[in-house]
């Protein structure tokens, strides 16, 4: 099931990485240099998580929603 799993992943991500490509082709050709700059730098950059963990009063770490807003 992993195998079958990843394998799908590897398939979204290069279908996700071939589109971009075409993008920036696109682009290219329209001579909208500063789109197809920002395009490729996010395309090259690595994913990075976002975190909604915060610290109460005792030093105890929050991480639902509901506890943060108080």
């Amino acid at each position: 099931m992993r195998k079958i799993e990843k394998k799908i992943h590897r398939k979204k991500k290069r279908a996700y990485f071939e589109e971009q490509m075409k993008q920036v082709k696109k682009l290219h050709g329209q001579k909208k240099s500063r789109i197809m700059h920002q395009l490729v730098s996010d395309v090259r950059k690595e994913f990075k998580p976002y975190m909604t963990a915060r610290r109460d009063s005792t030093g105890m770490i929050l991480n639902e929603p509901s506890e943060i807003m108080e």
